[in-house]
């Protein structure tokens, strides 16, 4: 019956009510006639249509609650004692004589009716709707039926003295709370063992019970004792006692504010209590009031036993927010929507009251915020509820962010700088459009070894090595496509270094006249350049930037001067003084042979093959070729006589031509002659000044079969192991050919070691 009530309770939305002072009116609308004696009431869940029994003519009147008038009366088959309805409402259960009627509310028809030990005092279903208690107050037990079969599918037993009156469920449909009106207390029984606990004493005869929407309380009416007693259930101790005047029936709002309390006394009427102070907020004066039971709008219907009728009754409420948290953000061309609720009688309307909503949406008057988002942005606004009961209630500042439309990425930046340097911090950002906010990572190749790419696009790190890395970047947001770069490749450097010396000690003296080259090298990262940074080169040399001292002597001198070489990484690289002198030429004397000339090969000439040496000279003097790689000749010394001695030269012939062919490996060569005379005994009898030197390249080098020298003399030897390393002469193999540097010498030769030699192999001749 009217424990049906707390079995509503579970849907309601009570707990999510955002509390506040409110105003509320009371008032009669209409009595509406029923039965005989209408005893039970209860309201359907959807409101709109209250239940009636009538005891005294055994009938069921349906109340349309739209007019507030009877719609039809179902004849039952025996005596009626207490209503309860399904909570989907497709079921009322009415407890009788001797049984259990189930009734569809559809069609009123009675669908079963399931007999008891004994006369069910009231009636109650779970709030899970999956059972029906029937307290059997004679039997002292309860019947417990299966709420579609009903089926009986146990008995509880609470083993107490007396029977149980009146009996509800708590929310959860846990607990079971009954009444013992003998005793004067109230009780409770876990429903799934059927075990009685604790026990409460009330201030006299106990009626019938209900719960508090939330389960925290427990309100049990006692018309002998004109009060109702609250009951906390968390200590099930009485917490307050609210007075009355033959309190009987009680019933609580769905959205869980208040609790209505009949007392059938003539000046008794329906006291409304606010469960938050468990005071009376206001009582309405109806005669014999008995039974009640709110409906989901809020409206208020008692029953007057007496008066063969129900009273409804308008409680009207100023509005209560219940939910006004609609979602924060939005997106452009994305539908939105969000409903706010409150309670109050008559239903609220909602208006935004500050503030503007974000473009494209719209508030209707029943609450829903709804629309296609058309601006990206921010906007804050305050929502009112209104329903002509004062005050009205307005929502704390709402704010919706509008984000932009989601869409694909694009990338904005995405070439990173192409060159790195070892050891040295490295940072780019690649940056891409898209909504939502893209991710970035390396989706082929690989990057520099120390470097990495973080979800943000941030490429950054140290590189560790020289290296060259090609890799691609993909910028992804879960909106297709993604976007890929194009192949980047990144150069990683050596560190720089600074410069160092690996060879500054230039050859310290050189003929006027005479060609003269040195490269200065040094370490270091960029690559150094050189530059004379103190004293003077001997005039007719130069220094160029890459370490290259070349020139022509033109003045005999002695010049000190530095070389540093710097490459922009301190510190800078200088030489120890270094100093060059410069001799004069020997003048050969006037009983001297003259220079033979070189007229093959020509200066700067590029030779396939075998070389031909051929010139001019003094008819029946002796011609000694010296060659070496490139074009500053070694440093050798000794015995001019010996060397002349021991040589296999060419012989002038009789028109004053010489020439011989000889076979040298590829490269760059530099070659002078020497002639000289000999006497009988072949001991040298004079020679003269070297010639103009020759310099040529030799390519591709083949042996020939053999070789026919053009003049009577024997063939050109081969250079032995004493002979300076790069020379290639003509001589026999003699231990005499050791000081044949001695010949050049006396031809006023100044002979130096190059550091510029193409190749270590020496020369073969022919």
């Amino acid at each position: 019956m009217r424990a049906l009530i707390a079995a509503v309770a579970t849907t309601i939305l009570a707990v999510c009510l955002l509390w506040a002072p409110a105003a509320f009116a009371a008032t009669i609308t209409t009595t509406i006639p029923t039965g005989a004696l209408a005893d039970d009431v209860v309201a359907a869940p959807d409101g709109a249509t209250v239940y009636v029994m009538n005891s005294g003519d055994r009938t069921i009147s349906v109340v349309d609650t739209a007019t507030n008038t009877v719609r039809a009366t179902w004849p039952l088959t025996t005596l009626p004692g207490a209503l309860a309805l399904s909570p989907n409402g497709s079921t009322l259960f009415v407890s009788a004589f001797d049984s259990v009627l189930f009734l569809d509310t559809t069609t009123g028809t009675i669908e079963q009716a399931v007999p008891l030990a004994a006369s069910a005092s009231d009636i109650t279903v779970s709030p899970d709707g999956s059972v029906v208690y029937a307290p059997l107050y004679n039997a002292g037990t309860i019947a417990v039926l299966n709420a579609t079969t009903g089926a009986v599918v146990r008995t509880i037993d609470p083993g107490l003295r007396e029977g149980v009156i009146s009996l509800t469920v708590s929310p959860d449909s846990r607990t079971l709370y009954g009444s013992l009106p003998s005793s004067r207390v109230v009780f409770e029984i876990d429903a799934a063992t059927g075990i009685a606990g604790r026990f409460a004493s009330v201030t006299d005869t106990p009626r019938f019970l209900v719960t508090s929407t939330d389960g925290t309380a427990l309100y049990a009416p006692t018309e002998r004792g004109n009060a109702t007693s609250v009951i906390n259930t968390a200590t099930f101790n009485v917490v307050r006692t609210i007075p009355g005047t033959r309190a009987y029936d009680v019933a609580a709002s769905h959205d869980g504010r208040f609790v209505a309390i009949t007392n059938r006394g003539a000046a008794g009427g329906v006291q409304i209590i606010d469960v938050t102070t468990n005071t009376v907020v206001q009582t309405v004066a109806v005669a014999n009031a008995y039974a009640v039971a709110f409906s989901p709008s809020g409206s208020i219907y008692a029953s007057t036993r007496s008066g063969n009728s129900v009273v409804a009754v308008s409680f009207d409420r100023s509005p209560v927010l219940i939910d006004t948290t609609p979602p924060a953000t939005a997106t452009v061309g994305q539908p939105y929507s969000y409903t706010f609720s409150a309670d109050g009688t008559p239903a609220p309307t909602f208006t935004v009251s500050s503030g503007t909503l974000p473009g494209g949406l719209t508030l209707t008057a029943g609450g829903l915020l709804s629309g296609t988002p058309t601006t990206a942005g921010a906007v804050t606004f305050t929502v009112t509820a209104t329903n002509g009961i004062a005050p009205d209630v307005t929502t704390d500042p709402l704010t919706i962010t509008v984000e932009a439309a989601v869409a694909a990425p694009v990338f904005t930046s995405a070439a990173p700088p192409a060159t790195a340097i070892a050891g040295q911090s490295y940072s780019y950002t690649f940056t891409a459009t898209g909504n939502p906010a893209p991710t970035f990572a390396v989706t082929s190749g690989t990057l520099p070894a120390g470097l990495e790419l973080d979800a943000a696009g941030v490429l950054s790190g140290i590189p560790t090595t020289a290296s060259s890395s090609t890799f691609t970047v993909t910028a992804t947001n879960g909106v297709a496509p993604d976007a890929t770069t194009e192949a980047i490749t990144i150069t990683v450097a050596a560190a720089p270094t600074a410069p160092t010396f690996t060879a500054a000690t230039p050859p310290a003296s050189v003929t006027v006249g005479q060609t003269y080259m040195y490269t200065f090298t040094a370490t270091g990262n960029p690559a150094p350049t050189f530059a004379v940074t103190s004293g003077a080169l001997p005039a007719g040399l130069e220094l160029d930037a890459a370490g290259v001292l070349s020139g022509i002597p033109t003045t005999v001198s002695s010049s000190t001067f530095t070389v540093t070489a710097t490459n922009g990484v301190a510190p800078v690289a200088s030489t120890t003084p270094v100093t060059i002198t410069v001799s004069p030429v020997v003048v050969p004397a006037p009983d001297r042979l003259p220079a033979p000339i070189i007229t093959s090969p020509t200066p700067d000439q590029t030779i396939t093959g075998s070389v031909t040496y051929s010139g001019t000279g003094t008819p029946g003097a002796y011609i000694a070729l010296v060659t070496y790689e490139g074009e500053i000749p070694p440093q050798s010394s000794g015995p001019i006589e010996a060397a002349f001695a021991a040589a296999d030269p060419i012989q002038v012939s009789a028109d004053g031509t010489w020439s011989r062919i000889v076979t040298v490996t590829p490269g760059d060569y530099t070659t002078f002659a020497v002639q000289f005379l000999r006497d009988a005994n072949w001991s040298v009898t004079g020679s003269s000044p070297a010639s103009v030197s020759v310099t040529y390249s030799v390519t591709a080098a083949v042996v020939p079969a053999a070789s026919t020298p053009t003049s009577p003399t024997p063939a050109v030897g081969t250079p032995n192991a004493g002979a300076p390393k790069g020379l290639a002469f003509t001589g026999s193999k003699t231990t005499g050919l050791a000081s044949f540097g001695a010949l050049l010498t006396a031809a006023g030769v100044a002979l130096t070691v190059t550091t510029r030699r193409r190749r270590a192999a020496e020369p073969t001749a022919k």
